[in-house]
C-alpha cells in the first residue's frame, strides 16, 4: 500500500503539470484522465463509498473551453470516445 499511494501522489503531480502545461499552448488541446487500478487491489465494493471497483471516474481538461466543469453522469467505456466529441462540438 505505501508504494502505491507514493506512486498515485506522483502521478497527481504529473497531472497537474500536465493540466498546467496545455493550458499554455496555442492549439486547442483535450486530455482525458482516467483510472482503472482497482480491481486489483483486493478490496471489496463494501470498502468504497461511491463505487464498485468496477467503476471508474475520468476528467476532460481541454484549453479551448469556457466551462471548468460539466458532469456527463455514468457512461459506459464505449461511450467514452463520443462524450469527448460532443464536448468539443463535434457530432456523431
Amino acid at each position: 500500500w505505501e508504494y502505491y499511494i507514493n506512486q498515485i501522489a506522483q502521478v497527481d503531480l504529473f497531472v497537474k503539470e500536465l493540466s498546467d502545461s496545455i493550458m499554455d499552448l496555442e492549439e486547442d488541446t483535450v486530455i482525458v484522465f482516467y483510472g482503472d487500478h482497482l480491481p486489483s487491489l483486493m478490496i471489496s465494493d463494501a470498502d468504497l463509498v461511491n463505487s464498485t471497483r468496477f467503476e471508474t471516474e475520468y476528467l476532460i481538461v481541454d484549453n479551448f473551453s469556457n466551462e471548468k466543469t460539466k458532469e456527463y453522469g455514468d457512461l459506459y467505456a464505449y461511450q467514452l470516445s463520443a462524450s469527448v466529441l460532443s464536448h468539443i462540438g463535434i457530432y456523431v
